[in-house]
């Protein structure tokens, strides 16, 4: 009876899964990764973690498999949900296949969340349907994968649409369930840095649009204060050590190559269907139907939510909201928009185009709702669904024709083995501004040896984080440079367990005091103090939100209970 009466979302759902693994084989065949923009730091990544696990090094906060040993703070990169390829890796899964069935996880929860989502705010599961095949065959969502590979990206669309059903409950609901927008910005935290920016600049400019609402239960800002703490709680094991890293010297990051003047499309370009640069004009279509949704219209009058009222029902509200920021936030990356004043405060976000993700999100939501009170109003919903996801795909796969992915490469599976491949770190964004170039170089030409101030080199043992040399009699050197780049937790101490300085060389690198000093110097990185206790405090608030959860849902229950009970003993009376 259940498969009878959800066909056709069944083969909504099915025909979205054949589409995608049809795209993720094409382009990536079971023994070989495929080629994007930024394919071979991500594979990078994940081998990294895959050593890290292997090595039990998973809380150092330095990658040692990158630059041929030197480490570098890839894990400045949110890298928790990679531990999935990473182990698929150590279980002898090929570099190709593992990526193949994470990036279907993440198409497969995209679709679900989505669908979730709408079903939530319409109660329609054909609306959620429709809006699913929108959201996991957006352009732009495409490009990310088979264009530029942006992995953190892709991984952001998985919690795009819990965060914006968490901020409808929170305008338009109760708010009793506050651990679905918890959850959707933990998520992002620990996906993509940028999109959590972007999500949370969005969340507050919706929340003022209805702050006349949310004014008449202050409860829930209490509410969500306990919410924000309780996600900065447990994230913190990740933006703790990012900020050190940031706060510990000049970065990289602070002189990134790329800035978003730099990358404005022209107006016109945004509504083609190219790769990137433009969402194309199918998106731009689903604001159509809110025509037929006007005031005096008779599918309006249909859906008024009180008998003779004009009101609009929320779900409508929040469509008309989430349409006008969608069309807004596409038209952004554009030269109409006033880069002149945004440039400055939008700076971080490196491309503008990053937008399309939000903006494809918000009208996929937004003409969804419309559809569904179209076609629930012509009771036309299996043909509308039915057609609606055949143009999706359509358009999909004529995108994906004309943006024309790179192909693969042969890779092996031992590749990264290979000393030189582990030089991928695309801008080196998260080491030191003074390890770019000079201090790179050094590494790569000098990675078995340390270096004395007057240029003599001598061997040494590096394993990891640790590394061993020793200073002969006939050598005085007044400072050691060593083949790592600098990051605070470098210890390093003499042969009788005399601490000496290490400090950060003119290259970047580690660089450490040995005036005096002669025999065996023993130099190990342990992880900061301050690391250690962010990963104390997202302990105890897991727990804490666990302990808090539990008491509340009893709670529900019981109050829920004694409801019925009350309800059973007037009936009785009556």
């Amino acid at each position: 009876i259940y498969i009878k009466n959800n066909l056709i979302k069944i083969l909504c759902a099915a025909c979205f899964l054949l589409v995608n693994l049809y795209l993720l084989l094409r382009m990536q065949p079971f023994d070989q990764p495929f080629i994007g923009h930024d394919s071979a730091f991500h594979y990078l990544r994940v081998e990294a973690l895959k050593y890290n696990i292997e090595q039990g090094t998973l809380c150092s906060g330095i990658d040692y498999l990158y630059l041929g040993g030197a480490g570098y703070a890839a894990s400045a990169y949110p890298d928790v949900f990679l531990y999935i390829p990473a182990l698929l890796r150590i279980m002898g899964v090929g570099i190709g296949m593992s990526m193949t069935i994470f990036l279907t996880l993440c198409n497969v929860l995209s679709y679900i969340f989505m669908f979730l989502c709408v079903k939530k705010i319409s109660t329609s599961s054909v609306g959620a349907s429709i809006a699913a095949c929108f959201y996991v065959l957006s352009s732009y969502r495409l490009d990310n994968i088979f264009t530029r590979f942006a992995l953190g990206e892709v991984q952001a669309y998985v919690f795009w649409p819990l965060i914006l059903l968490g901020l409808y409950d929170f305008i338009f609901g109760d708010f009793r369930k506050p651990y679905i927008l918890g959850i959707g910005f933990i998520g992002m935290i620990l996906s993509h840095t940028i999109s959590t920016a972007i999500a949370l600049g969005i969340c507050v400019l919706i929340s003022l649009v209805f702050l006349h609402r949310l004014w008449k239960k202050p409860r829930k800002f209490l509410t969500l204060l306990l919410t924000v703490s309780l996600v900065l709680g447990i994230t913190a094991f990740y933006w703790i050590p990012l900020l050190e890293l940031l706060s510990s010297c000049d970065m990289s990051v602070n002189y990134s190559a790329y800035h978003v003047e730099q990358s404005i499309v022209k107006f016109l370009d945004v509504f083609k269907d190219a790769s990137i640069t433009g969402i194309g004009i199918p998106i731009f279509l689903l604001c159509l139907p809110r025509l037929l949704l006007m005031r005096r219209s008779p599918i309006r009058k249909a859906i008024a939510t009180d008998n003779n009222s004009d009101k609009r029902p929320n779900a409508l509200v929040f469509a008309d909201a989430a349409m006008c920021f969608g069309i807004l936030l596409a038209l952004l990356p554009s030269d109409l928009a006033p880069w002149m004043l945004l440039t400055h405060v939008l700076d971080f976000m490196q491309f503008p185009w990053r937008f399309y993700a939000i903006a494809s999100t918000l009208i996929a939501v937004g003409g969804a709702i419309y559809i569904t009170y179209l076609i629930q109003y012509t009771n036309a919903k299996k043909v509308g669904m039915v057609v609606l996801a055949g143009v999706t795909i359509l358009c999909a796969s004529v995108h994906f024709s004309i943006i024309n992915p790179i192909h693969a490469e042969v890779y092996p599976d031992d590749y990264y083995s290979q000393t030189d491949a582990t030089f991928s770190v695309g801008m080196g964004e998260w080491m030191p501004h003074a390890a770019q170039g000079s201090g790179v170089d050094t590494v790569r030409e000098f990675r078995d040896t340390v270096a004395f101030d007057d240029g003599t080199r001598i061997a040494c043992m590096r394993e990891n984080g640790t590394l061993t040399f020793t200073i002969q009699d006939l050598y005085s050197p007044s400072y050691v440079t060593l083949p790592y780049v600098w990051y605070p937790g470098y210890h390093a101490s003499d042969e009788t367990g005399q601490a000496l300085q290490t400090s950060m060389s003119d290259h970047g690198l580690v660089e450490v005091n040995t005036r005096n000093i002669h025999g065996q110097v023993t130099v190990t990185y342990r992880p900061t103090g301050l690391r250690v206790v962010s990963y104390c405090i997202s302990a105890a608030t897991f727990l804490l939100s666990l302990i808090l959860y539990i008491i509340i849902f009893h709670a529900e229950k019981l109050r829920h209970f004694k409801s019925a009970r009350l309800l059973q003993t007037h009936k009785r009376h009556q």
